[in-house]
């Protein structure tokens, strides 16, 4: 992990040449690491502390029936107390932290002066906290998340009880309700429906579905291994299978992501007639009123809106991203530096190489035998003739066991 941190780290890492060094190293990024940890629990707890000051919510709780029954979040959160002397024992663990990295320290920079030639201990302690950094990011954004969702959470419960302080009627409770409910199954299927989606893009399936398949071609399987079978006879079946299985999956994943766009057009359908009908309620309320009650249901939706979006932390270009797959992107052309056309060529055919025998291990065929073999030696005639009159593949796509070619730029 060191070793790729930057351009001098490999250097480095080279002169960590006895078990005591690679122990002391260890050692060191190990209490960075606490340190951090501890960082991010401080800023986390006083965080917490001064949105309860500021919004006065030493107090709040919300039941479960009553989160049930509004589509949000149960929150229950710490006295004033609790959070003073968790405050405290992470001031505690601060400063034993600072002590034994400062004690630890020492030593690292008595030995790194040692060392022939003398390790820069700027740099290393710099590796070493980009090491630790690198390492942390998915906990700190997993801190930074719980930030946003503690605000967002409040934002939630105060719409909600903005529209209790007009004084709404029972039966337009029971329909601020309904529509919640409503959108909330409509924004839980569409997260179902965006998650599926990156899934697909991806390429990592739900393990029920791989599962399931599995099981179903088990016996098929073993079938295949008969002795009695050609070996050309068991390739080709076996690809066979391959491909059926492939084509199943791609079925089910049409066939899933259809069903939950109609399950979303249709809680959208009932949410609109909810929506009409409250409109339409003008029982001893007047116009003014029942308008006012409307935005702070709207409102309310839109809190829902934010808190999914915060949820499924993928911003909507990204969601394209994933919905529609990644564009080609032409590669940096300062990759090609001081190499040679031949060695160029010659790495790309080695990657084209690869890539077509991962294609047929995974159809089960073989990569050695001569038929492969003569298959192999028109490819790099062919990878070499056109690179040699310039033309230049903009992008292969590759599906399962074949390669689908999607365009060709000749390069005056």
């Amino acid at each position: 992990m060191l070793s790729n941190i930057n351009e001098h780290s490999h250097k480095i890492v080279c002169s960590l040449d006895t078990n005591e060094k690679l122990q002391s190293v260890r050692k060191m990024m190990h209490l960075i690491s606490t340190s951090h940890y501890v960082i991010l629990q401080k800023d986390l707890w006083q965080n917490l502390h001064d949105f309860e000051t500021k919004n006065d919510t030493w107090s709040m709780k919300i039941s479960k029936s009553i989160a049930r029954d509004h589509c949000t979040c149960q929150t229950i959160t710490p006295s004033k107390h609790s959070i003073e002397q968790r405050q405290k024992m992470i001031h505690r663990q601060m400063t034993t932290s600072g002590m034994e990295l400062q004690e630890h320290f020492l030593d690292l920079l008595t030995w790194t002066q040692q060392c022939s030639p003398p390790i820069d201990i700027h740099q290393i302690t710099e590796m070493m906290d980009k090491c630790v950094e690198n390492g942390l990011r998915r906990l700190k954004d997993k801190f930074n998340y719980k930030k946003t969702m503690l605000q967002n959470n409040y934002n939630d419960h105060e719409a909600i009880t903005k529209f209790y302080s007009l004084h709404p009627s029972e039966e337009q409770i029971y329909l601020a309700k309904k529509i919640w409910q409503s959108v909330a199954a409509q924004l839980k299927v569409k997260e179902r429906q965006e998650i599926l989606r990156k899934r697909i893009s991806l390429r990592r399936l739900p393990s029920s579905v791989d599962r399931s398949v599995d099981q179903a071609v088990d016996n098929i399987r073993e079938m295949l291994e008969s002795s009695v079978i050609n070996d050309d006879e068991r390739a080709n079946l076996t690809s066979q299978c391959s491909k059926t299985i492939t084509q199943f999956k791609c079925d089910v994943m049409v066939l899933t992501l259809a069903t939950m766009e109609n399950i979303i057009r249709g809680h959208v359908k009932e949410a609109a007639e909810l929506k009409q009908k409250f409109l339409s309620d003008h029982s001893h309320r007047s116009q003014l009123t029942i308008k006012e009650l409307y935005e702070a249901i709207e409102n309310r939706i839109e809190t829902m809106r934010i808190r999914l979006n915060i949820q499924s932390n993928l911003t909507p270009s990204q969601m394209a991203m994933f919905i529609k797959g990644l564009q080609y992107v032409i590669p940096c052309q300062s990759r090609f530096r001081h190499r040679t056309n031949k060695q160029i060529i010659q790495e790309q055919y080695e990657m084209l190489l690869n890539t077509v025998t991962n294609c047929l291990r995974d159809n089960c065929m073989s990569a050695s035998d001569k038929r492969a073999q003569e298959a192999f030696s028109e490819l790099k005639k062919f990878h070499h003739l056109f690179i040699i009159e310039g033309v230049v593949y903009s992008q292969i796509f590759m599906t399962g066991s074949k390669m689908t070619h999607l365009g060709w730029t000749r390069v005056k």
